[in-house]
């Protein structure tokens, strides 16, 4: 932990550390030999009016590097629009460009090798439209096309991802065509059907996250499949290698089983996290295991696929429910498991580092209160996770939590849970901005989208921002260093600070 001095010397102690001037935080004492940390001063502020409900369909993250991302979301009053940003998060939360596109099914997003940005979505049968965006400074169209064919298949949801060699790949459930991609110039190759697998039933694509493809090494990709087999959703991840002109089939892998035929997304609990980031997919079950009963153990479960040897590798399991629950010891996991009415995110801010955010909540009928809820001030949970690309395992940061209140203030019904639904973006400077949502009730105390700011320093995560001012350390934040002298508020102290 940084903060700690060290001391050396023969004759005498030496102190490696430089010493600084701060002052000490309203209602603190500091005293001289305490570790002391940075006042953290609370930033929550109303971002938009607009929300964005509860479907996990739109609001996807992809990061670009060097604090700068494209987030895709959409608002709830508005039908068939679908919203891009260009964020820039390294000197606060910054929006340096903006548009969006108008279609019945939302546009899917892949980077390019050449750093430009590729959206593609279908406003016909048999034809898909693809444009290409330079990211330098704001979204600026360099490229817009269209590819008519009949082996593309009717209007749907349609997906990307670009290989090593540099092809696109677009899918539209069964379908896919391949374009060569040169320089902003896109040129159609070939088109096919991903190869039939025997007795998987019938395949299904009837939500954003199914028949999903990302690619995971020298021109090979895995695809998140969805196939109807009698009173069963069966999923499964495979991986396909393309050739000159054809696509193979190198391995099939089985996820699960959906027992219920109302169950049938995946990713349902989790906003923002079907994406691959180097060559890594985060990936959460959602909904029921294969008898049909609603568990959190289900719904959770989260890994990381990716590819080597020409095999699917799944990561070691993490339960993000289960991570987040130890921040609530007022509520008891049992009374959770049904978790439909849970919010959460987990995303990709950079390679392997990963944040997530969980609200738990279930409602409950005792006193004849209709709809009470569990974690009624909306209590929810914030942490961090480093995966590791050779042990395949996640180590997890310590958890932060904030209430959003987001309540009816009669309090016979509390209004709707989403507090755990939002969108994260991170600097090199430890500087973390969770964008979330709340309910457009106006019964409820926050309504429309917030901002909040957490930082990440030395391996402790925390939410507010740095003041400048200290206070004796209390684990709430990161420890900086040693006091020299005590000082009561107001004052000015010298704190030794460990040298780089």
């Amino acid at each position: 932990m940084r903060g700690r001095t060290n001391i050396g010397g023969t004759g005498g102690a030496e102190i490696y550390a430089d010493t600084e001037l701060f002052t000490v935080a309203e209602g603190s004492n500091v005293t001289a030999g305490n570790f002391v940390q940075y006042k953290l001063a609370s930033d929550d502020r109303k971002y938009d009016t607009q929300y964005g409900g509860t479907s996990n369909s739109a609001p996807k993250v992809l990061p670009l590097g060097n604090g700068k991302y494209v987030r895709r979301y959409k608002n709830t009053t508005e039908e068939s629009v679908t919203w891009f940003n260009l964020i820039d998060a390294n000197e606060g939360f910054n929006l340096l460009s903006s548009f969006s596109i108008n279609n019945e099914y939302i546009p899917a997003f892949c980077l390019l090798n050449d750093g430009k940005l590729a959206i593609c979505y279908m406003e016909k049968d048999n034809a898909i439209t693809l444009k290409i965006y330079d990211l330098e400074t704001s979204f600026l169209q360099v490229g817009s096309y269209e590819f008519e064919n009949e082996s593309i298949g009717g209007k749907g949801w349609a997906h990307m991802t670009q290989t090593t060699n540099s092809n696109i790949i677009v899918s539209n459930g069964e379908n896919y065509c391949v374009l060569n991609y040169n320089k902003e110039l896109v040129t159609e190759n070939f088109y096919g059907k991903f190869e039939k697998l025997d007795n998987l039933g019938d395949p299904l694509n009837n939500e954003d996250n199914d028949w999903n493809l990302y690619s995971v090494g020298e021109n090979r990709f895995i695809l998140f499949e969805k196939f109807q087999n009698g009173s069963y959703k069966r999923y499964y991840v495979l991986l396909y290698k393309m050739n000159e002109n054809d696509i193979s089939l190198l391995q099939k892998s089985f996820h699960y089983d959906s027992y219920e035929l109302g169950s049938e997304r995946r990713n349902a609990m989790t906003w923002g996290n079907a994406f691959g980031v180097s060559e890594n997919i985060l990936f959460t079950n959602g909904y029921s295991d294969n008898s049909g009963k609603d568990s959190i153990q289900y719904w959770f479960n989260t890994y990381v696929y990716s590819s080597e040897n020409d095999m699917v590798i799944q990561s070691t399991q993490i339960n993000i429910f289960s991570a987040a629950f130890e921040a609530f010891p007022e509520l008891n996991i049992s009374n959770f498991s049904s978790a439909e009415d849970t919010s959460s995110t987990a995303q990709f801010v950079s390679e392997n580092e990963i944040y997530v955010a969980v609200c738990p909540q279930h409602y409950y009928f005792a006193n004849n209160q209709g709809g009470a809820l569990r974690n009624p001030f909306n209590k929810t949970a914030i942490f961090r996770m480093e995966y590791n690309d050779v042990s395949k395992n996640f180590e997890i940061s310590n958890v932060v939590t904030f209430e959003s209140k987001d309540y009816y203030e009669n309090d016979a019904y509390r209004g709707s849970v989403l507090s755990g639904y939002g969108q994260f973006f991170a600097n090199e400077s430890g500087d973390v901005y969770y964008l979330y949502e709340t309910s457009n009730s106006v019964h409820n105390l926050k309504t429309g989208r917030w901002l909040m700011k957490l930082s990440y320093k030395d391996g402790v995560l925390s939410i507010g921002e740095n003041t400048g001012l200290v206070e004796n350390y209390n684990a709430s934040g990161a420890a900086i260093g040693v006091a020299k002298q005590s000082g009561s508020a107001g004052q000015e102290v010298e704190v030794y600070v460990p040298k780089a």
